[in-house]
């Protein structure tokens, strides 16, 4: 081979492998797998105002469906009822008309403000009240003189069975309310007998273990004689944990949904019968 030869045939190599890395050069790269470029932070500041609607429970158990109504109480609704309330900054309690004086009940009452009220069993005409009294033991009565009070009628009533864990709530004959309620354990059960409503207060924290409104009864537990600050009065009342609703889990007390109890706390009056039986 000539050196002419030669040079040719290293000038077309040379351009043969110019050629092959063009090639290579322009051959599409695997494509990749694309990345976040931004992470979802959580806000780390809280509101300074409350919710208008409550959080819902971190671990609340579900809800399940309320037990169907008992068989109605042979007691049934109870209406008309006369509702005496304190005009006066005490109220004398005699165990008899012109009888023995028994106690004064101071008005208002402490807990809500309110008051003295007393659900009036019998009205003889002689100036002389039989009343159902808020005071220990359950069941108490007394006679007051009827100028000491005023009077008001209403024809509401509420009966309580604790066995089937129900309320029903009548306006005259009609049933105005049922609902599934708490009530109380074993250790601190539900008083039985005929109550009323006696006092009530708008709750500063609807969100807490009372709900919105609480109902002070007439009726006081049989085993705690003081509670929280008070004398181990019975209450209805709402409840933060709605789910224990048809169970034994109170102190006491009954406890309803906080929707059943602000309807309650919008139409029932004071001097309301309770009857609460097994």
């Amino acid at each position: 081979m000539n050196r002419w030869t030669r040079g040719l045939v290293i000038v077309v190599a040379l351009v043969a492998l110019a050629v092959v890395v063009v090639v290579v050069r322009q051959s599409p790269e695997p494509e990749a797998i694309a990345t976040p470029t931004t992470v979802a932070t959580v806000p780390t500041t809280v509101p300074t105002t409350p919710p208008t609607t409550p959080p819902p429970p971190d671990t609340a158990p579900p809800e399940t469906a309320p037990p169907g109504p008992p068989v109605p109480h042979p007691a049934g609704p109870r209406y008309p009822n006369v509702v005496a309330t304190a005009t006066k900054p005490s109220v004398a309690v005699h165990d008899a008309p012109n009888g023995r004086f028994v106690v004064a009940l101071t008005s208002p009452l402490p807990f809500s403000r309110m008051p003295v009220t007393f659900l009036v069993l019998d009205d003889p005409g002689t100036g002389w009240l039989h009343v159902a009294l808020r005071t220990r033991p359950n069941g108490s009565t007394g006679w007051i003189q009827k100028t000491d009070v005023a009077l008001t009628t209403n024809d509401w009533s509420i009966d309580i069975d604790v066995t089937a864990h129900w309320i029903t709530v009548y306006k005259g004959a009609d049933v105005w309310l049922e609902a599934s309620v708490v009530t109380g354990t074993a250790y601190t059960p539900t008083p039985i007998g005929d109550f009323f409503l006696a006092e009530a207060v708008w709750e500063a924290n609807k969100w807490g273990a009372h709900g919105p409104f609480t109902y002070g009864l007439s009726a006081h537990s049989e085993v705690l004689m003081t509670f929280d600050g008070g004398d181990g009065q019975i209450g209805i009342h709402g409840t933060n944990a709605p789910q224990l609703r048809g169970t034994d889990s109170s102190n006491g007390c009954i406890r309803l949904s906080n929707e059943d109890i602000t309807r309650m706390a919008q139409n029932l009056p004071m001097g309301v019968p309770v009857h609460i039986h097994t």
